[in-house]
């Protein structure tokens, strides 16, 4: 399982000359990483910025044991690790919980606790029936900027969401924090994977109504993760030449990608045939 583990955690990021172009000078970055999980993006990120400060939101229990156990085993001390829900409210709510691990899968780890929600499930169990949502969890939720005032936070350099539909709940409850947060990695979503989910366009105007850039994505069929940057912060720590090569980059990306997205819609459209039929 370790050997598993390690091997995650070696590999490089998605976006990772995107975020060491961004943060190359910028001490002791602040990283929030939201839905952790097991906490190995935590890690991988204290491993690429080893002066980072990192903090760890994951509201549910056996997940949060396992970012415990994670952290002592591969020795990481500059990770936070919060039991917690970060949403649009300061409460008591409920998570859908996951489980399972598909056939293909012949490995220890579980694959199934990664798809947990604050949205009920909806086309998730007809796309994979072999995850399944047989419990909830009662979790403490806090907004993203309670925490940060609570902690004195003053800015972010990296907010990373793995929330499962959930991204628009977390980006309100910043409310005008949002402007101290210089980038921001999400997951988006072509289909309703779970119940009133904001799907990927939804998500790219609310970005862009807020003076994010999208720098660059990966696309996959059903879903795909999106980098942003926050034009207005990123041009206090560039020079203006570094400034004009990040809005270049961002331009060459969505060129890059957008006969991809064109196949990928073709491919949606033919899904939903095949779901609805």
């Amino acid at each position: 399982m370790i050997k598993e583990l390690e091997s995650y955690l070696k590999k490089k990021h998605p976006a990772q000359r995107e975020l060491e172009m961004v943060l190359f000078n910028v001490a002791e970055p602040t990283i929030f990483d939201v839905g952790s999980c097991e906490g190995l993006d935590s890690i991988k990120y204290s491993r690429m910025f080893p002066e980072a400060r990192v903090f760890a939101f994951e509201p549910i229990s056996s997940n949060f044991q396992k970012i415990k156990d994670n952290l002592s085993e591969f020795k990481t001390s500059k990770i936070n690790a919060f039991h917690l829900a970060l949403s649009d409210k300061k409460a008591t709510i409920e998570i859908f919980k996951s489980s399972g691990n598909p056939e293909s899968e012949k490995g220890d780890w579980e694959h199934g606790n990664k798809s947990s929600s604050i949205l009920a499930p909806e086309k998730h169990l007809e796309l994979y029936d072999w995850c399944k949502f047989d419990s909830k969890e009662e979790v403490e939720s806090d907004t993203l900027k309670s925490f940060c005032q609570d902690k004195d936070i003053r800015k972010i350099d990296l907010l990373h969401m793995d929330v499962q539909g959930a991204e628009l709940m977390v980006l309100k409850g910043a409310v005008d924090f949002l402007s101290n947060i210089r980038m921001i990695w999400l997951e988006v979503a072509y289909v309703e994977l779970y119940k009133d989910q904001p799907l990927r366009d939804e998500v790219a105007n609310y970005m862009r109504d807020q003076g994010f850039i999208l720098l660059t994505e990966q696309n996959r069929v059903l879903n795909g993760d999106h980098l942003y940057v926050n034009k207005k912060m990123i041009k206090t720590n560039l020079s203006d030449l570094q400034y004009k090569e990040i809005l270049k980059l961002a331009k060459t990306n969505k060129f890059k990608f957008s006969l991809m997205i064109q196949n990928l819609r073709s491919k949606m459209v033919a899904l939903k045939m095949s779901i609805s039929s």
